[in-house]
């Protein structure tokens, strides 16, 4: 196996701090980091070539490898880093504000970090869960017969008004409120409706992939197409792109969003804070990329 690999550290752009490996490595996929280290969340990213998932929480963030083992760094101020389970074969991965979700192969949920809201330690029991999401102090979970759980903070019914249905494919956490897609491609929002992130939510029914960024929510058409709705004030919703050709990884961040092209680039939109989309040109010509997910003010994507 050749491997060849090259590590650059661009130093600060108006606060800008970006950490590129490139490597033609082609049994896993490595991290790019951007954005503010305030919290060491682009310097002390994890080294390695065989990461699969990447999720971002407020200031940390962290990464599944290829045979289950979590790599979790950045800010540590509620021990979302250090109490970060060890051992590998878990399947899935999620980040809220200083919180984090895991699932083993058992189909069993860990959490660990802030607890205020209960987002840990009422996390439920059961190993009959397939996929994660946190939001600022909330969490839910997707059990393998589409019903959704949640739980945590409930001030504006992140939790009571969590639909009862048994269609859900998938689930998404913004900072309170939450988002689910049906399995014939319907939308479903609960919770603070602020900025209409709730009322405004798309009704018809043709969406293949769904994200919350804090005050905003995003969904990827069958078409390839991308609706935003909510908060506008940075320009995430009115300049979503218009382009048919984007997948899946797709995510909102507090003021601004990124998705991914079939061709593996990465497209932004909103504020440019520390200029972390206009210096997509150059991460762009760097790596042809697989995952992505946003923080408060870094980015972060997986690479091949």
């Amino acid at each position: 196996m050749l491997t060849k690999k090259i590590h650059i550290m661009i130093g600060m752009i108006t606060g800008l701090v970006i950490c590129l490996t490139t490597s033609n490595n082609i049994y896993g996929y490595h991290l790019v980091v951007w954005g503010s280290d305030e919290y060491g969340q682009v310097s002390n990213k994890p080294t390695g070539t065989n990461f699969t998932i990447v999720k971002a929480g407020s200031n940390h963030a962290l990464a599944l490898t290829s045979d289950g083992q979590i790599k979790c760094w950045g800010a540590d101020d509620s021990n979302q880093v250090n109490d970060t389970p060890t051992g590998s074969g878990f399947t899935a991965i999620a980040a809220g504000a200083n919180h984090n979700l895991a699932i083993k192969s058992n189909g069993e949920i860990v959490a660990w970090g802030a607890d205020d809201c209960k987002q840990v330690s009422n996390t439920p029991a059961g190993n009959d869960f397939k996929a994660v999401a946190a939001g600022h102090k909330h969490s839910l979970a997707l059990k393998t017969n589409g019903e959704i759980v949640s739980w945590g903070q409930d001030t504006y019914k992140q939790v009571s008004d969590t639909p009862s249905d048994s269609n859900f494919i998938s689930i998404a956490a913004g900072y309170k409120h939450s988002l689910a897609l049906t399995s014939d491609g319907k939308i479903v929002s609960w919770g603070n409706d602020y900025a209409k992130v709730v009322s405004d939510t798309p009704t018809v029914s043709d969406f293949q992939a769904i994200a919350a960024g804090r005050g905003h929510s995003l969904a990827l058409k069958t078409n390839g197409s991308i609706v935003s709705w909510g908060y506008d004030g940075n320009n995430q919703v009115n300049r979503t792109p218009s382009a048919t050709n984007f997948t899946s990884h797709i995510d909102g961040g507090e003021k601004f969003s990124l998705a991914l092209t079939s061709g593996g680039n990465i497209v932004g939109w909103g504020r440019n804070t520390y200029e972390m989309l206009s210096i997509l040109s150059v991460i762009n010509n760097a790596d042809a990329f697989t995952d992505l997910s946003i923080g408060s003010v870094t980015a972060y994507a997986l690479a091949q």
